[in-house]
């Protein structure tokens, strides 16, 4: 599983404004984390890096228990919600990849930013993707939802194919939205 797990991977950008972030977390391939900025010059850019897999982590935590002499038998799960391993993940984060983003992009993201969406009850399955859903502003809102979206979150698709497209996600199905209910 990729598990974009943002306490691990997330990152701080120097910015005029946080606009939004969208993480996404596939059954069969990377999460992925997207964070979208308003710079000091006006502009706006795209950051993003990928999670781990499941191997990855392993290894990674694996490593984590060697360097900090961690008995053998500690429970896996006490050691990934420790604040001390969230930092040392974040450490070993992949590299932060940035695109500018023009005037349609803007719109894209500007329809989520301004969508009046209501926070809908959680479905999802045993295979396909979630995505995480933070919008800035007086207040963070934050959604949630599978691959197969709400209708009112209608505006979540444009925006998806168009991050696929500028961080050139492969297979894409592992990342695009499946259809709406």
């Amino acid at each position: 599983m990729g598990e974009y797990k943002s306490d691990w991977f997330s990152f701080e950008i120097k910015s005029n404004r946080h606009v939004m972030d969208l993480a996404i977390s596939p059954a069969f391939a990377k999460g992925i984390g997207f964070q979208v900025h308003e710079m000091k010059n006006n502009s706006y850019q795209l950051f993003w890096n990928f999670g781990m897999v499941g191997r990855e982590i392993y290894s990674a935590t694996v490593e984590y228990t060697r360097l900090n002499e961690i008995a053998p038998k500690t429970l896996t799960i006490k050691i990934w919600d420790s604040e001390e391993f969230a930092a040392f993940m974040r450490q070993n984060a992949p590299p932060i990849s940035i695109a500018d983003l023009d005037a349609d992009d803007m719109k894209l993201v500007n329809a989520i930013v301004n969508a009046n969406w209501q926070d809908e009850k959680y479905r999802c399955g045993l295979d396909g993707h979630s995505y995480d859903i933070k919008i800035y502003g007086e207040q963070v809102r934050k959604f949630k939802c599978w691959c197969v979206i709400p209708k009112e979150y209608g505006e979540l698709i444009p925006l998806v194919d168009r991050l696929i497209d500028i961080a050139k996600l492969e297979p894409r199905s592992c990342y695009a939205v499946h259809g709406v209910y």
